[in-house]
């Protein structure tokens, strides 16, 4: 089936997306986005649907258009899954994959390319274009999904899809989830992954690097959170277009740096604080998030300085154990950071009752040190930390205090809050081992160098 040529001369030529037309300075041939290429996204669902009986259809849905109020709408994010397997970057859009006689087909339903629709809300990528450019081996428009899904299902047994569906035809239809099968998939990057991490961390550098020059005080969080998504935008050049902030930024400063996920940021700073950072920017779908905790006055006070190194000492030490020869999991590591803890923290003359176990737990450190880190900031959720640590994944290591005022801890540290996080890919071996964020400074003699420039 062909989809009408548009009426429009201007979007007829448009797609909904960058392409290697669009955008041939930053798209090149056999991509369908930066850094994703149309082989990798083909044998994705190939090797998807060998995991599957044969006689199966999966289906996975793109994430609806949220809107703010009304009929004003948010930038479009598309499902982790869904962008993984397709590389496609637009709503009311369905992939459909079938396995019959052990052939495996993939379809796309979407939109059809309309001219008056593409002159209100912007040009898509349409029927044709999703087979010439993504590699589908079919395209019909989402209309028509329900009347395909029907003929489909009568020489099928087994059928899949994304376990969020309120689509009720579709529901009928769904036996297996294929959420967990993509989610341990995308768990091991591949090397077109990691270099898109690697591109998210080093544009997020350029954000901490005007932090580090700006924070001071009489500025407010807020000025401080636009003014980091705007330099690692300007950082970025050329890759801006593809360059937006990953999630809600942590600017934290006094007392709200024992509040873990504190997002309002409306508070200015005063010199003898320290401002808790947890920012990131997404590049190309992938995200980095970063931790870095920042002295308001350009110098740590004594105390900060000696709780800052104990957590750093945590993060560095645990950071050698991310290897897949190793054996261990990311559980392992996490218990081994709350013993490395409680060891430092009796050097800095903490109190035996203040360091038991669950008052490490429940108290000073409790959250865990890590998760999985990719198309999504917490990735694949459904993959235990208890799984044995592979090569090729990547992770978050991010060890942190946040001292209340009680008296069961030492004076001096109470209404301290310190995290500071790295992003890591998991080694086959020790020597393997690679930081992506080493290069935003984290020791106290690199942040203090950084903020007197």
């Amino acid at each position: 089936m062909q989809t009408p040529k548009s009426l429009n001369p201007i979007t007829s030529l448009m797609s909904g997306q960058p392409t290697k037309f669009s955008h041939p300075h930053l798209i090149r041939d056999g991509q369908v986005g930066y850094g994703m290429e149309l082989s990798e996204l083909k044998s994705r669902r190939v090797r998807l649907m060998e995991s599957l009986e044969n006689n199966s259809i999966a289906i996975l849905f793109s994430a609806p258009m949220r809107f703010y109020s009304q009929n004003i709408f948010h930038g479009y994010r598309q499902d982790s899954n869904f962008l993984y397997m397709t590389g496609w970057n637009e709503p009311e859009s369905v992939l459909v994959m079938y396995k019959n006689n052990n052939t495996i087909r993939s379809t796309m339903f979407c939109q059809e390319k309309n001219h008056r629709n593409e002159t209100w809300n912007g040009p898509v990528n349409g029927i044709e274009l999703a087979v010439e450019r993504f590699g589908f081996d079919e395209a019909f428009p989402i209309s028509q999904l329900e009347s395909h899904l029907n003929e489909l299902v009568d020489t099928t047994m087994v059928t899949s899809a994304d376990s969020k569906t309120k689509h009720s035809t579709i529901k009928m239809y769904v036996d297996l989830p294929t959420n967990k099968q993509i989610q341990d998939m995308r768990v091991i990057k591949s090397e077109n992954e990691i270099k898109l991490l690697q591109t998210a961390a080093n544009i997020s550098k350029y954000g901490f690097q005007y932090l580090l020059k700006s924070t001071k005080e009489g500025v407010t969080q807020d000025v401080l959170a636009t003014g980091f998504e705007y330099h690692s935008k300007l950082g970025a050049k050329e890759l801006s277009p593809l360059t937006q902030i990953g999630y809600v930024p942590v600017f934290a400063s006094g007392d709200q740096n024992l509040i873990l996920h504190y997002v309002q940021n409306n508070k200015k700073l005063r010199n003898g604080e320290l401002m808790l950072v947890d920012a990131g920017m997404e590049f190309s779908g992938y995200n980095a998030d970063v931790s870095r905790t920042i002295p308001v006055s350009g110098k740590f006070s004594p105390p900060q300085r000696d709780l800052y190194n104990a957590i750093l000492d945590v993060l560095e030490q645990s950071t050698k154990l991310l290897y897949e020869s190793s054996g261990n999991t990311l559980n392992d590591v996490h218990l081994f950071s709350e013993n490395l803890m409680i060891k430092n923290l009796k050097k800095l003359d903490f109190r035996s009752s203040g360091i038991e176990k669950d008052v490490i737990r429940n108290v000073l450190y409790p959250h865990h040190i890590s998760h999985y880190l990719g198309l999504s900031v917490h990735d694949t959720g459904s993959v235990s930390r208890s799984r044995k640590l592979k090569a090729g994944m990547v992770v978050t290591v991010e060890p942190g205090i946040y001292v209340p005022y009680d008296d069961m801890f030492p004076k001096h540290f109470q209404g301290i809050g310190i995290r500071i996080e790295d992003n890591v890919v998991v080694g086959k071996t020790e020597k393997d081992i690679n930081v992506l964020t080493a290069e935003i400074p984290k020791t106290v003699e690199d942040v203090e160098k950084a903020m007197s420039q």
